[in-house]
């Protein structure tokens, strides 16, 4: 097949590249930068596992691939939306008087962002469908749990964590938030 003797060359560079991109990145990175830079070669990674998963050929891989990054942007940007929004509710929330109108603004922001992302997946698959079979649209959805539980897990190992519930969870010093037990 055309499409993996593409995406071959770029497995190579892309896994001989990866772990060194994570693991030189600082905890949480200020600049946007490096997460783009780890954020692209993710996606690049994502494209050439899917298209042998799924065993798409040339042309049906390329309109995935628009289709799963346009979709892919928008659920970043509303997921970046929402933890902008609960850093915001968190602050309010440390406050000696909460104002209940914020908290209430916030809260039906946030349930709003909630319902978008949401609505993204459902058009995300709705516009699959136009090109995959329904044994490609049901092998996708396995593929996608499955590739965020991996990146979860490298980006953990990466960072220093122990896993998709590591160190970062469970590091609660100013005891600003909720405590996460293992």
């Amino acid at each position: 097949m055309k499409a993996r003797r593409v995406f071959i060359p770029v497995l190579v560079i892309l896994l001989l590249s990866l772990p060194f991109s994570l693991a030189q990145s600082p905890r949480r990175p200020k600049g946007g930068k490096i997460r783009e830079e780890v954020r692209e070669k993710i996606q690049l990674l994502k494209m050439w596992k899917m298209t042998d998963y799924l065993d798409l050929d040339e042309e049906t891989s390329l309109k995935v691939f628009q289709i799963v990054k346009k979709y892919d942007d928008l659920e970043h940007k509303a997921r970046s939306n929402n933890m902008n929004l609960i850093s915001t509710l968190k602050k309010e929330l440390a406050k000696d008087k909460v104002d209940t109108n914020i908290t209430n603004e916030l809260m039906k922001k946030i349930k709003t962002n909630f319902l978008n992302e949401k609505s993204i997946t459902i058009e995300r698959f709705s516009e699959l469908s136009k090109y995959l079979t329904p044994e490609q649209q049901a092998k996708y959805l396995v593929f996608e749990f499955e590739f965020h539980m991996e990146i979860a897990r490298l980006t953990q190992q990466a960072l220093g964590g122990g896993g998709p519930r590591g160190k970062r969870l469970n590091d609660n010093k100013d005891n600003n938030g909720p405590p996460f037990d293992q």
